[in-house]
Parts: structure tokens; sequence; C-alpha cells
């Protein structure tokens, strides 16, 4: 009868100490209430939904899988990963992704030559890793699922997403990370341009001239690099950065194809409508 409480308070013990080894050591916040949602690798969800992406294994031991359960399309988004390292230091990794192309032209809904391609379609899903952001599996991936842990001196305790834009401009998420007044702010710079190229066109002005008029007058000192990557260090330099870029494709464009097919160039990139980047309920 003696041996009966200590049984029982081994039983107890050994039920806490598994249960407590099957919960996540992850954390996450998303925003499942909008169709955008997150789904932890030790999620019974994951495996599947990495077998639906088409990968081999697990390319990261932090993946997750971003999925989109609403009717529209994902054309931005932040996340952020929280590390603990061994010595208890805290860091972040941020992960942002845009596809502005993507936002919906209320007035010419298709705009572009190419299929309406966005970063995560209704109904689909993507796999992220802390390190490179998407990523895609390679051409000669299976269906199997294998997983690892490798030896890393951190590990991460919280995945959050900061924002999502959807194909419509309506945004959600605190947006800590500026994704969303990034994308405002290449929107405008881009059509700030088309918009002043084609006035200027329209008043009877040459496109090679217009193009040779803007790019000395708006030349604004960055690298070469940074013109063709568009990756600025801070949010004030976007403006100017996306509108030098479209000016150099536009001129290399007349240069190289012509002028008949830089005008097309211009008229793809135009909206008729120019999409309003808004937060969810606000203006």
């Amino acid at each position: 009868m003696k041996r009966r409480p200590f049984l029982l308070k081994l039983s107890l013990t050994l039920l806490i100490t598994f249960t407590c080894l099957g919960q996540s050591t992850m954390v996450k916040e998303d925003f499942s209430e909008h169709g955008f949602s997150i789904i932890l690798s030790d999620d019974p969800a994951f495996g599947d939904e990495l077998q639906k992406l088409g990968f081999s294994t697990n390319p990261s031991p932090y993946s997750v899988v971003v999925k989109n359960t609403s009717q529209r399309g994902i054309v931005a988004f932040g996340m952020r990963f929280t590390k603990r390292f061994a010595n208890g230091h805290i860091a972040t990794s941020d992960v942002t992704e845009t596809q502005p192309s993507a936002l919906v032209d209320r007035g010419r809904p298709v705009r572009y030559d190419k299929p309406y391609g966005v970063l995560v379609m209704p109904g689909r899903s993507r796999l992220i890793t802390p390190e490179n952001g998407i990523v895609n599996p390679s051409p000669k991936a299976t269906t199997a699922h294998t997983s690892y842990q490798p030896n890393l001196s951190w590990t991460i305790t919280k995945v959050e997403l900061d924002s999502a834009v959807f194909d419509d401009g309506e945004a959600v998420g605190p947006d800590q990370l500026d994704v969303v007044k990034r994308l405002k702010a290449h929107v405008d710079a881009l059509q700030d341009l088309v918009e002043e190229i084609s006035g200027r066109l329209a008043k009877g002005e040459r496109l090679n001239a217009v193009l040779q008029d803007l790019t000395t007058s708006s030349n604004t000192g960055f690298s070469k690099r940074d013109v063709r990557t568009m990756t600025p260090t801070n949010l004030d330099q976007v403006y100017s950065l996306v509108r030098q870029h479209y000016l150099g494709e536009l001129s290399a464009t007349e240069t190289n194809a012509g002028e008949e097919i830089a005008t097309r160039r211009l008229r793809q990139l135009q909206y008729t409508i120019r999409p309003r980047i808004h937060p969810k309920g606000g203006s």
C-alpha cells in the first residue's frame, strides 16, 4: 500500500514530462483571423504541407509554412523569427517579401503578358526559412519528408507575422518591419514616373528625349548594384531608388529594343486605377 503513492507520483511525473516533450518549443502569432496563418515545423499538418509543396527534405530545422486560406492573393508580408542563443542572448531574423506587380488594377485586371503571380495564391502555401525567406523545392525533389536537427548555437522561440498585404491593397498587422510602407512607396514612385512620362508624351515630346531629361535630373547617386537589386538601406530611399530603377529599365529598353517596345513597356507598368494600399477598415 505504501508503494502506490510513489507509483502514482512517478506516473504523473512521466505524463507531464512526455506532454512537455510533445509541446512546441516555438510559439507563433499570425493572421489566421484574416486567412493567413503559420504552420510550425512540429505541427502535425507540417509534413503534409511540405509534401504538397514538393520537398524531399526539410531545408531548415526552423522552417515554417505560411498558408493562405483567404480568397485573395498575398502580395507582401513581413515575418520575424526570434532567436535564443545558448548564452541567453536574444536576437531576431526578419523576412520581408513583396510582389508589387501583383496588386490588382481595378481598371485593367490583366496588365501583364505573363500569368498573374502573387507570393501566396489563395488556397496555397509557401515554405519560409529564417535564412532565405521563401524557398522553392529543387527540380529533383520528391514527396518524401525527412526532418533533421543540426547542431546549432541557437533556437527559434517565436515566429510572428508582422504584416501582410492582399492583392486588393488591404494591409493587416503593425508593420514594424516597414513592409507596407515600402510597398506603398514603391507603387507611388513607379506610378508617378510613368504618369509623368505619359503626360509629356501626350504633349508631343519624344520618348528618348524625355528619358534622357529625367535621367539627368533624377540621378541620386545610387550604385549600380543598389539600382539593380532595389535594396535601400532605409525607408526614405525607397521612392528615389525605385524611380531610378524603372527609369534605367525604360531607358535601356528604348536604346536596345526601340521606342515602340519601350512605349509598350511603359503602358504595361502603368495602372489604370492606382492600387490603394490601406489598413483593414481604413482609408
